[in-house]
């Protein structure tokens, strides 16, 4: 069989990146269930929900179809958490169950975009959390967490990066034979 051309591994990108919104989706509306308790703000979430779906759709049937190339799913990855960051402002900060996907995001964008993509998004992560943990923790909190998981961003793009260098090596090596 004829090697995969960049246009096809992009389509599987694309492919890729819709699972990874249903996953977001998914995720978000779990843990919006498990947070009901919880003292958060009904009505920016539930706006905040809807302009998500609206994106979504306008990318799956405008944006994509027209301008799909590795630039256009960095910006669609940095929108992703743009959207996260709010869902966790609004759901009480960085101590929210959606926190876990900040690392998600960061892992799928190697997997998107190889090294490059990954501590892209692994600079946005930061600065987000950042920002949300200054908006949202206590001192208590700032001190703890800040150190800690910054750096932790960066491991996890780097470790990230390296696995799907190596898959993308072990599948050319299958490929040739």
């Amino acid at each position: 069989p004829p090697p995969p051309s960049e246009s096809d591994d992009l389509q599987q990108t694309v492919k890729d990146v819709t699972r990874f919104r249903a996953l977001v989706m998914i995720i978000v509306v779990l843990g919006l269930v498990v947070l009901q308790p919880v003292a958060m703000q009904p009505l920016p979430v539930a706006v905040l929900g809807l302009a998500f779906v609206a994106y979504l759709l306008v990318l799956h049937f405008a944006v994509l179809p027209r301008y799909g190339s590795s630039y256009t799913i960095l910006v669609m990855i940095l929108l992703d958490i743009g959207f996260i960051t709010l869902a966790l402002y609004f759901t009480g900060g960085v101590e929210s169950i959606l926190f876990t996907l900040f690392p998600i995001s960061i892992m799928y964008s190697a997997v998107s975009l190889g090294y490059g993509g990954s501590f892209v998004a692994a600079t946005a992560v930061t600065l987000c959390y950042g920002l949300l943990l200054v908006k949202t923790g206590t001192p208590a909190s700032i001190s703890g967490f800040l150190p800690l998981q910054m750096p932790f961003f960066y491991l996890l793009a780097g470790l990230s990066g390296y696995v799907v260098q190596l898959e993308r090596g072990a599948k050319e090596i299958r490929r040739r034979i």
